[in-house]
């Protein structure tokens, strides 16, 4: 079913791995001139600042999306039948 293929994609290391970019591209954005901002230039360097925001807003999107889902297709109780 579709529930259980978005379950296990939000345990999934793909997830994870969006998870990860996002973080990477929010310390890009952020900048900075220590160790690992110069990491994340010589990584994502080739895009500009409105691509890397544009694309860590839609890996964002993917994960509230399948989150989202997960939440509204949770199992709720039962409806009482009406005699």
């Amino acid at each position: 079913t579709v529930k259980k293929q978005v379950e296990e994609f939000i345990e999934s290391k793909t997830a994870l791995n969006i998870s990860e970019i996002i973080i990477d591209l929010d310390t890009y954005l952020e900048g900075g001139a220590d160790n690992q901002h110069k990491q994340l230039r010589e990584a994502y360097g080739h895009l500009s600042k409105p691509e890397a925001r544009k694309i860590k807003n839609y890996l964002k999107d993917i994960l509230n999306d399948a989150e989202k889902y997960n939440y509204d297709k949770r199992k709720g109780r039962r409806k009482k039948q009406t005699k």
